[in-house]
């Protein structure tokens, strides 16, 4: 098996990156990142995220990185079929806010009225 935590090691250097720029992109402490490095099984979702911040390809060094992205691709093709029901109900929630803003107008103009008699 491949050492991914010693492909990101020397992939960051050869980027030119500091370890601890690299963690602040990340959110993490640059101990973790040196955690990382000490990984022989490095997630691949991490390293999908390393490549877009360092610019750097894995899928050369690390085989079952394409498979990884192929597999993800198919998932995503999923969730964009499903975007007709997140602008159902995002369009939904807008007609309810715009119905409940009408009745909060509603609502003061009867106050008014009742003020007034």
């Amino acid at each position: 098996m491949q050492d991914r935590g010693e492909i990101v090691k020397k992939a960051i250097r050869k980027q030119g990156f500091k370890v601890n720029k690299i963690a602040e992109l990340l959110g993490r402490s640059r101990r973790s990142m040196y955690d990382v490095f000490n990984k022989p099984d490095v997630s691949l979702d991490l390293i999908i995220e390393l490549e877009k911040i360092i610019h750097y390809d894995f899928s050369t060094e690390i085989k079952e990185l394409k498979k990884y992205r192929n597999a993800n691709e198919v998932t995503n093709v999923s969730d964009d079929e499903h975007s007709y029901h997140k602008d159902y109900y995002k369009n939904k929630y807008f007609e309810l806010l715009e119905k409940y803003n009408a009745l909060m107008e509603e609502l003061v103009v009867l106050r008014v009225k009742k003020g007034k008699k």
